[in-house]
């Protein structure tokens, strides 16, 4: 389906007709306000029931001297980190939790500590930093990760372009499974959030089931669709 379509799903769902009449009393601003945080709820629990569902892996370069780097804003959860920190071959980094340390994080006693043990990474704020007993080099590309990302906005109701596509090499679509889901669940708030609120459908009535099942479709399942983005951790302006 793409976001055209959408718009005339709901449209019907709300009025009676896809007609672009619907547009002038649920407005399409409001619609994609509605639509995009209806799409994280799903993204959210599509990622419990198969957690690599929107899996995607990341690359990033090492930077002289700078030991943490950010994550995506758009990450739901990471799986995973490597790092290039001999310059040349990619090492697992294990996570641990800082406060399992106890000890001073300045650049010489983070060496002092980690040297001689396997390199490690401490997630935090959102970011991730590395603990390891060599200094950190400048590596194109040296910072790998896996991570689950949470499906790319939908911006223009016009667009011809089919929701499940890829927009970018660094985005996800929306699972076609659950377009017409997403229409009726955006028409269900629309109608409810009336000062009159108005009758829903049964297909409407139905949601909560039809939304259980989809998801119970996707469980389990070898579903794993992973690309491979760049970004730069220098300017920030990716994140």
């Amino acid at each position: 389906m793409t976001p055209a379509e959408l718009n005339k799903l709901i449209n019907i769902y709300c009025f009676g007709s896809a007609a672009a009449s619907g547009d002038v009393e649920f407005p399409l601003a409001d619609k994609l306000i509605l639509i995009n945080a209806f799409k994280d709820v799903f993204a959210a629990k599509i990622a419990k029931r198969n957690e690599d569902y929107f899996g995607m892996v990341f690359t990033d370069d090492l930077v002289a001297g700078q030991r943490t780097y950010p994550l995506p804003d758009d990450i739901l959860n990471s799986k995973g980190f490597e790092a290039k920190l001999d310059g040349v071959n990619f090492q697992w980094l294990r996570e641990f939790d800082l406060n399992s340390m106890k000890k001073p994080t300045s650049e010489a006693d983070i060496i002092a500590n980690f040297s001689g043990y396997a390199p490690m990474i401490d997630i935090f704020d959102r970011a991730i930093t590395i603990y390891s007993g060599t200094a950190i080099a400048d590596v194109a590309g040296g910072l790998k990760y896996w991570g689950i990302i949470y499906p790319a906005n939908i911006t223009d109701l016009t667009s011809a372009v089919d929701m499940s596509i890829n927009p970018t090499p660094t985005a996800h679509g929306f699972p076609r499974q659950f377009h017409e889901l997403l229409a009726r669940r955006v028409a269900i708030a629309w109608k409810t959030g009336q000062d009159r609120p108005k009758t829903l459908n049964e297909k409407e009535l139905v949601f909560n089931s039809d939304f259980e099942s989809a998801l119970n479709d996707i469980t389990g399942g070898n579903l794993d669709r992973s690309h491979t983005s760049t970004m730069s951790s220098n300017t920030g302006e990716n994140y």
